[in-house]
């Protein structure tokens, strides 16, 4: 509910002084559904292991992850260095194409995950929008405030809309990856960068205990929920300080038992995985310089259309 709130205020903050109040009124109750609906329908993955279910499942898995890492940053570096709206809307939207058409990743299962950096996202939009001035001349949207008024000026509002854009389509880009490569082809290709092997094999450690502490907390949650743990807020505190504790005590169990089978297995200090590497076609390379050149010509389009 936050989050749609949030989400209707800044697109009511930006549409002000742009569009009738009627069309305002349409955008933001579009930015509320938006963010509110996919969060409280359907059913999905627990979060801890959607992304990595769906990177598995996805028709893309079989690209290489070396090249759609370079992909996704080549998408990054294009959004960051043109500081232009066209080309953050672009690249937003072959974001969304090469996740939802290529990968086939649910719309509702991409929209709850895109939910949790965009609050923080727009969260930024809010304290770039809002400033504070002596008069409310030349103001798209001016409130009281203590003698001065809270207002936003178009200045701020064409400002936080290139920021709002860029952000959204750089976390799209991460998301078209995390959801297309599961993390071991991405480590993999970290280690072909020739990453330090101690990195690598920390990451493959914590990448494990996320899935193996996110099961222990979903049981001792469980366990809090059908002892009433819950029923009032000062069960919930109580029970959330036994599940941290719990929790905790559980890690360092795990650890060691790990470290033990790890040490009677004769593991000598390194630490070998089975990496599945599928094979560069020509189609792969073609489809990944087509997005990139797709959302690089905006840039001259958007020159011929300013005159």
């Amino acid at each position: 509910m936050l989050r749609g709130l949030l989400a209707a205020a800044v697109a009511a903050a930006l549409a002000a002084g742009r569009l009738p109040p009627a069309a305002v009124a349409a955008v933001a109750a579009a930015a509320f559904a938006l963010l509110y609906l996919p969060l409280h329908r359907g059913h999905d993955h627990d979060n801890w292991t959607a992304i990595d279910y769906y990177a598995h499942q996805s028709r893309l898995h079989s690209v290489p992850a070396g090249l759609k890492g370079l992909l996704a940053l080549g998408m990054i570096v294009l959004v960051l260095a043109a500081s232009s709206p066209a080309v953050s809307l672009a690249a937003l939207a072959l974001a969304f194409g090469w996740t939802l058409l290529g990968g086939r990743t649910p719309a509702g299962t991409l929209l709850r995950l895109y939910a949790v950096p965009l609050a923080f996202v727009l969260l930024s939009a809010v304290a770039l929008l809002l400033d504070f001035a002596p008069s409310p001349a030349g103001a798209a949207v001016a409130v009281p405030c203590f003698g001065r008024y809270l207002v936003v000026t178009a200045e701020a509002q064409a400002e936080t809309l290139q920021i709002l854009l860029g952000a959204a389509a750089a976390v799209s880009w991460l998301y078209a990856l995390c959801l297309s490569t599961p993390l071991a082809g991405l480590i993999g290709a970290l280690g072909r960068l020739r990453v330090p092997e101690i990195l690598i094999e920390l990451m493959y450690l914590i990448y494990r205990y996320i899935f193996v502490l996110s099961g222990t907390f979903v049981q001792l949650r469980t366990a809090a929920v059908t002892r009433l743990g819950t029923a009032s807020a000062r069960a919930s505190l109580r029970s959330a300080g036994w599940m941290m504790t719990s929790l905790l005590t559980a890690s360092f169990r795990k650890a060691s038992a790990s470290f033990d089978a790890m040490q009677a297995r004769g593991c000598a200090g390194r630490i070998r995985f089975l990496e599945e590497r599928p094979p560069l076609r020509a189609g792969h390379v073609l489809a990944a310089a087509a997005t990139l050149a797709a959302a690089a010509a905006v840039i001259p389009l958007e020159r011929m259309w300013r005159g």
